[in-house]
């Protein structure tokens, strides 16, 4: 018996059987699907986490996370992914979850450390809060994570769909296409500056176009399932993917050694018997730079006038780029003390507490000259630039602090000197950055 299947039929058929899959699959690390780095991280206990994930029954040590933010690779990935964010907390996450590493901070969360430091320095915080020196814990290991590239549509299939049903084949117009990324992480021991693993990995997943505009206005414009999804998803599963591959080898990990030791002219000769390298003298200096003879001019006059000209090889900072941001963030932060001061009452301050609040505001005049010094350096073109930035919030934040400050200054409670130090500050304005 034969049976006959009209066009129509066909294609009710083929599109009742692709819409009742995914829209897309889920990204697929080292082989495995699924959500590839998920949950918490405590200590070495580990909530919520993929069972994917390759673990470590003893910690090997302390390690860094360094995101170099100048190489070209970063700015690629901003630009094809500008909502996506630094890649460091969830590969962060994933090491700890491992217990194969101890996560020490070296990142933006340092600034508010030295912060600390700086408020015990100041005699700011309890007696008993035990925060100084030497007690920071050293990284042993740094961890630099890279994204080699992040395609998407590499493997499209819109053919097969053509090849197999003819003229239906043609409606499947955004066809299937795979989403790729490839990862690569590099360690290196802190102390010799050695490297001591490197691995890549990628992850991928399929992402069904469905039909193309055939169906997609039932659907809001067509059922792409990844598009509509974040890409983090592709590049935190070759991460993990990269990390694994590096756990796995360092579970047999065996120092490489040359023999002699390292550093200390390896095993590749440079020139024969007869010439051999020479041994390095006792003297750690560089070889000195080619000395320039001083040239000397004479006037035909009895008058002699002499040139030197000199060659000083080394790096200043013009300017500190990061001035005026550094200002804008005390300024915040000084619009937030100061707007406590009004409410103080003979009731509830007294001499220390006045104290506290004229060393807060020591430590913030002392900010605010250090932003000025940099400042002054600035070419005019900068602080322009700068303030065309950050202008508009300052001055608001400026306006806010005086509104504080105003409200303060006719609060008695407060006494002298803290008024009088709080009158004192002088904060940057336009006409004062720019001189106008």
């Amino acid at each position: 018996m034969q049976f006959k299947l009209s066009s129509r039929t066909l294609m009710a058929l083929a599109a009742g059987t692709l819409l009742s899959a995914c829209m897309s699959t889920n990204p697929t690390m080292g082989g495995s699907s699924g959500n590839t780095v998920t949950g918490a991280a405590g200590g070495a206990n580990a909530a919520g986490n993929n069972s994917q994930l390759e673990s470590c029954d003893e910690t090997l040590g302390t390690l860094s996370v360094f995101e170099d933010t100048n190489l070209t690779w970063w700015q690629d990935y901003r630009r094809r992914y500008p909502d996506l964010g630094s890649t460091i907390p969830v590969i962060r996450l994933m090491i700890q979850q491992s217990n194969c590493f101890v996560i020490v901070e070296r990142g933006r969360a340092m600034d508010a450390m030295t912060r600390e430091r700086e408020l015990m320095q100041a005699g700011q915080l309890r007696g008993a809060s035990n925060i100084g020196g030497g007690q920071m814990v050293a990284a042993d290991y740094t961890l630099s994570p890279e994204i080699h590239f992040s395609a998407q549509g590499t493997e499209g299939i819109k053919a097969i769909g053509g090849a197999l049903l003819g003229s239906f084949g043609a409606i499947l117009g955004g066809g299937l296409s795979k989403n790729e990324a490839s990862t690569t992480l590099l360690m290196i021991d802190n102390r010799s500056g050695v490297q001591v693993s490197a691995s890549i990995g990628n992850a991928g997943n399929y992402d069904f176009n469905l039909l193309g505009g055939f169906i997609g206005g039932g659907l809001g414009g067509g059922a792409s399932g990844f598009t509509n999804t974040p890409e983090g998803k592709i590049i935190t599963a070759a991460f993990a993917d990269s990390y694994n591959q590096m756990v796995k080898s360092l579970r047999n990990y065996r120092a490489q050694q040359v023999k002699g030791g390292l550093g200390k002219g390896g095993r590749l000769q440079v020139g024969g018997d007869d010439d051999a390298t020479p041994q390095a003298t006792n003297s750690a200096s560089l070889p000195s730079k080619t000395q320039v003879t001083p040239a000397v001019y004479v006037e035909s006059r009895s008058v002699t006038t002499v040139r030197k000209d000199r060659n000083y090889e080394f790096d200043v900072d013009e300017f500190d780029e990061d001035a005026l941001k550094d200002y804008y963030r005390h300024l915040k932060n000084a619009a937030t003390w100061a707007s406590g001061l009004s409410a103080y009452t003979t009731a509830n301050i007294n001499d220390q507490t006045r104290n506290s609040v004229v060393a807060a505001m020591n430590i913030f005049s002392s900010q605010l000259q250090s932003s000025k010094i940099e400042l002054e350096s600035w070419p005019a073109s900068a602080k322009q630039q700068a303030w065309n930035s950050l202008g508009s919030k300052i001055e608001q934040y400026n306006k806010l602090f005086e509104q504080h400050r105003d409200l303060a200054l006719k609060n008695d409670a407060l006494g002298d000197a803290v008024r009088s130090m709080l009158g004192s500050i002088q904060l940057i304005t336009k006409e004062s950055l720019l001189g106008i």
